[in-house]
């Protein structure tokens, strides 16, 4: 008798027209909102704003570069390009999409349903060498034990066939949970939502269907039956509704009059509730307003900080997410326990815009001498170079990285044992003229390498590397002038050169392909001893 009580609520309050919820969710069709809408992710999809906030947060991650780092040398990180899990996510995760599209996917599924799935394809030796997404809806969990074993329902098998996945096999992202297994479904929490702004939709959609003018009453003193009511409803509706039959005129016959009803509040004031409903859709992903097109709160002055905010609050926290996934799942135990490796995003891109900020931040570490070249070099995910562990104010003492001081009494030295003074001066400009150009050279090589915006990197580049060359040859000039011979102006003749190095560089990168780049760059280096003695000649001139 209890069982048969239990059944029979169920179907409580619940009839054909109006079924109970637990009917919608048992079919997969969705979540009923108190609007009347019955709401699933495909279904929320269709709300432009819910497709907007997910479109930018999965693209936004997606699109950031994940790489493995090696850190067993503590005081300088290499990519692990050797590490199979490097590939992964580096250049294809199978061969039918790309990292971006496998991160895109499982943020778009994390966003909706709570929960982004990948299986892990390993090989014999358990090695990862796959990553495939998988629909959450042919996920389902058991725990045993404690521990997650995940039963799929692949694509390409049958419905009666499933396969249990060791929980080491499964990337799993999680949105907020509350046993730490299975993330909350947004679209069923947010449903009544997301319901509102498609009941709305709905709603203007009837309105203009209707050419935007109320609604219409066709009087009549007399009494007409049923059948003729219908073809007169259906004849003037089909005349008279939607905007192909705008400002048609009828024809009323037989004492016939049609009345217009007035537009009320609600239906003059829906485009106020549709704001509010993106405002909403906005607090449910936790994405700025001005994200999906609603920039009435958000003003110059404030928009930085609100960008700042998103990328913190909402990206970072997903970020982390799949970082801490990645380590747990694509590593061996054995490298988890020794801490040898660990993917991360390369997130500097987030706040591109705040490049400037960072920079001047790091200016000041470095000249109060708390932090040293290599250690910003290392925030910024750049190599350490040699001499870069250093902790001194370049703004106190000149501190020409990878280049060897000479004091000038070597200089005055070496000149008076040369038989022509003339030539041995020039060997000094040489000496430190080839330095700085094999500094450059090196440089540039080691940033064609990388996957870094070349002309951005170029830009900033060459705007430091003037003040060291010109700090270099300085000594040099000095002693020429002391001996007597003219010397250029260091600030025109070195400015000069390397304006010539951006535009032949730049010509480079707007010719070669991505696949020859690299080459392109070396063999344009190639070609610039020529150079150094045009640099030699313009500094120094005769007696």
């Amino acid at each position: 008798m209890k069982l048969l009580n239990r059944i029979r609520g169920l179907f409580t309050n619940s009839t054909f027209r109006n079924p109970a919820d637990w009917f919608w969710k048992s079919t997969m069709i969705g979540s009923r909102s108190d609007s009347g809408i019955v709401v699933n992710s495909d279904k929320a999809m269709t709300l432009a704003w819910v497709w907007q906030a997910v479109n930018t947060i999965s693209n936004d991650i997606a699109r950031l570069p994940v790489l493995l780092y090696d850190k067993r040398d503590p005081d300088d990180r290499i990519r692990a390009k050797t590490h199979p899990g490097y590939a992964l996510l580096k250049r294809a995760p199978n061969p039918y999409m790309s990292p971006k599209t496998l991160l895109s996917v499982l943020m778009k599924n994390a966003l909706l349903s709570g929960n982004g799935v990948a299986w892990i394809q390993r090989d014999g030796r358990g090695a990862p060498i796959g990553l495939y997404p998988l629909p959450p809806e042919n996920v389902t969990l058991e725990v045993v034990n404690n521990e997650p074993i995940y039963v799929v329902q692949f694509p390409y098998q049958e419905k009666s066939e499933k396969v249990a996945l060791n929980f080491r096999d499964v990337i799993h992202i999680k949105n907020l949970t509350n046993n730490g297994y299975w993330g909350y479904d947004t679209i069923s929490y947010a449903r009544n939502s997301i319901g509102l702004g498609l009941a709305t939709e709905q709603h203007g959609n009837r309105f203009f269907k209707n050419n935007a003018r109320p609604s219409v009453v066709l009087e009549t003193d007399g009494t007409i039956d049923k059948e003729r009511a219908d073809n007169l409803l259906a004849s003037w509706n089909e005349m008279h509704a939607g905007s192909n039959n705008a400002y048609k005129t009828a024809l009323l016959a037989g004492g016939m009059k049609a009345k217009v009803m007035s537009i009320n509040n609600d239906n003059a004031q829906w485009l106020d509730s549709r704001k509010f409903q993106r405002q909403e859709v906005a607090s449910w992903f936790n994405i700025p307003p001005h994200k999906l097109g609603d920039s009435s709160k958000t003003s110059f002055s404030s928009l930085e900080a609100e960008n700042r905010s998103y990328a913190d609050m909402t990206l970072m926290n997903w970020i982390v997410e799949i970082e801490q996934q990645l380590d747990n799942k694509l590593l061996t135990a054995r490298q988890r326990q020794r801490d040898q490796y660990n993917f991360e995003f390369l997130t500097a891109g987030l706040l591109r815009a705040d490049l400037i900020t960072r920079y001047q931040s790091y200016q000041i570490g470095i000249s109060s001498e708390f932090l040293s070249p290599n250690e910003v070099r290392k925030l910024e995910n750049m190599p350490s170079r040699d001499g870069g562990d250093t902790y001194q104010n370049p703004n106190t003492k000149s501190s020409n990285v990878e280049v060897e001081e000479e004091v000038e009494d070597e200089v005055v030295e070496e000149v008076e044992e040369d038989n022509g003074l003339e030539n041995a001066l020039r060997k000094l400009v040489d000496d430190r003229v080839a330095r700085m150009m094999r500094i450059e050279n090196n440089k540039v090589i080691r940033a064609s390498q990388k996957d870094e915006n070349f002309v951005n990197w170029m830009d900033n580049f060459y705007k430091d590397l003037k003040t060291t060359f010109i700090e270099s040859l300085n000594p040099c000039v000095d002693t020429i002038r002391a001996a007597g011979f003219h010397a250029d102006e260091l600030d025109e003749s070195v400015g000069k050169y390397l304006e010539e190095s951006c535009e032949r560089l730049l010509e480079v990168a707007g010719t070669a392909t991505f696949e020859n780049f690299e080459s392109a760059i070396a063999d344009e280096l190639a070609n610039w001893d020529v150079r150094k003695q045009q640099l030699i000649d313009s500094i120094i001139g005769s007696k």
